[in-house]
């Protein structure tokens, strides 16, 4: 066996020593041969079995070792004939082992996980049916047919298997809402068709519009017609009477006097129709006749109890007004005396016949005490016997008084300046009237 010149390591018949790489100049490998063993990472040729590249030199530590071809004709230096062969492979290397193959991975493993994650999808959809009954506060919603769906995903985000979501369920989730029917509240007070529909979780939209025919604040129609379903959450426009747009009265103007039964004291509150209904315009304070309100007669300190039309405005002033004004005097009278032709009727005193009593009325008007009257046509106008009955009561206005308001023979008295802001509100193209009443 050879001996490395250089180290002294004895070698074999290797054309380079393992040890320290120098090259054995007696050792000759044919140039045509390939070479077994590794290939050399610097010249690429087949480097032997060695750690040095039998060509180059190059170091083949990490170079794995490539097993002899079957059937080549070469033979190392080692194996010629007559050559005592080297222990194969070198003593100095690791036993040569050819590269094993990776193991296929077994597929039960991985089968019985499969079947292990279907297991308990399985058993959560079944869970899931049986917590989701009717009843449940959860929020799976039930489809068109009522029946709670199980393909819906689990709260983690996983999915029930198909087998669980295509099952049939007999899970039923029915709601008060499904049952539910549209009342009919057609001509119906708009409280009371709110407070039912509202029971029902409906949302009410209202609009409103002039009728002649349903009265104000009532059901003209609704947007869902009796009888349909109705659910919670749904919208039902309903459309409200605003009443008439046109008085039902010949009148647009009122003044509505009220006082207790028997009191001499009240209110008188101008109203104007609008929007189908009486808006109030004005409030004063009010006397009435020392007996209160009532039948009137000739005498009786009653107030005429009804509705009347406000007819002339008798003055000795001047008022911003629309109203029809008549000047008065001193000697301006209205006859009281019920057996006679002109009684109730407005007229200068001098005018009066000899005997025929009367009430000299243009002295209050004109002495300061009265500032204007207005003409209650309860007992015909004052201007004429058409529609005047004897003895019902005569000379009976509004009147605006100075001083103290006290019980009255029937007028109907406010105060001086209430009466200035009455006038200037009142209109007589508006037929205004006076309503007295008891309250």
């Amino acid at each position: 066996m050879s001996k490395c010149p250089k180290c002294g390591k004895e070698i074999g018949n290797q054309l380079f020593c393992d040890a320290c790489g120098t090259r054995m100049t007696q050792q000759t490998v044919a140039a045509d041969a390939p070479l077994p063993g590794r290939k050399c990472p610097k010249c690429g040729a087949n480097a032997g079995e060695g750690k040095f590249c039998e060509r180059c030199g190059a170091r083949l530590d990490t170079q794995p070792p490539v097993p002899p071809q079957p059937g080549s004709a070469y033979r190392p230096p080692s194996q010629a004939p007559g050559a005592v062969p080297p222990p194969y492979p070198p003593q100095n290397h690791p036993p040569f082992t050819q590269a094993q193959q990776p193991k296929k991975k077994s597929a039960v493993p991985i089968v019985i996980t499969i079947a292990a994650v279907v297991a308990l999808l399985a058993v959560a959809a079944i869970v899931l049916i049986f917590v989701l009954k009717p009843g449940s506060s959860d929020d799976t919603a039930p489809n068109a047919a009522g029946t709670v769906s199980t393909a819906a995903s689990a709260a983690d985000g996983t999915v029930p298997s198909a087998a669980a979501a295509t099952a049939p369920t007999t899970a039923t989730q029915p709601t008060t809402a499904a049952a539910l029917k549209m009342p009919a509240v057609k001509n119906q007070k708009l409280t009371d068709a709110k407070k039912q529909l509202e029971s029902f979780g409906v949302t009410i939209v209202e609009k409103y519009e002039f009728s002649d025919t349903v009265p104000k604040d009532s059901v003209i129609s609704q947007s869902v017609a009796e009888g349909a379903t109705l659910h919670k959450g749904d919208t039902v426009t309903l459309t409200i009477s605003k009443g008439s747009n046109v008085s039902p009265y010949d009148y647009q103007q009122k003044l509505t006097v009220t006082a207790a039964a028997g009191s001499s004291f009240g209110t008188a509150v101008l109203y104007e129709w609008k929007n189908g209904d009486w808006s109030p315009v004005a409030t004063y304070n009010a006397a009435v006749g020392a007996n209160g309100i009532g039948a009137a007669s000739e005498g009786s300190s009653l107030s005429p109890q009804g509705v009347h039309k406000m007819g002339a405005v008798l003055t000795a002033q001047s008022f911003s007004t629309n109203m029809n004004v008549y000047k008065v005097n001193s000697n301006t009278c209205v006859v009281d005396d019920s057996g006679s032709a002109l009684y109730n009727q407005i007229m200068d005193k001098g005018s009066v016949p000899s005997g025929t009593h009367y009430d000299n009325i243009g002295k209050g008007l004109t002495d300061g005490s009265t500032n204007a009257m207005i003409y209650i046509e309860h007992n015909g106008s004052g201007f004429s016997s058409n529609n005047v009955v004897p003895g019902k009561g005569s000379a009976i206005g509004i009147r605006g008084r100075t001083g103290s308001l006290t019980g009255t023979y029937g007028d109907v008295d406010i105060s001086a300046s209430d009466m200035v802001d009455l006038l200037s509100r009142l209109d007589a193209g508006k037929n205004p009237m006076i309503e007295l009443k008891t309250n």
